[in-house]
């Protein structure tokens, strides 16, 4: 996956499959997110959270991490994975 570069008309940035050739334009957010994990691969939503939190602090819905993991695992960019509490 690569990322595109960042247009200055736009808060949007264009991930790129160099494989397939898919592209998909996601949010500021959830190209922060994106870009985070790559670099950690695993993250707790509550990690995740920490992490973002000077860009959640801005936006209007408190809900919105919610909202764009939501909107990159429907299009397949990202995958949740559910630890049992032993």
């Amino acid at each position: 996956m690569k990322f595109g570069p960042c247009w200055s008309c736009s808060d949007a940035v264009i991930l790129f499959d160099c494989h397939s050739g898919d592209y998909w334009v996601v949010s500021d957010l959830g190209f922060k997110l994106l870009r985070l994990l790559l670099t950690h691969a695993e993250m707790t939503h509550e990690a995740l959270a920490m992490q973002l939190a000077p860009d959640l602090a801005h936006e209007e819905n408190p809900a919105m991490l919610q909202l764009t993991m939501q909107s990159l695992m429907d299009n397949g960019l990202l995958q949740a994975v559910h630890c049992r509490a032993d």
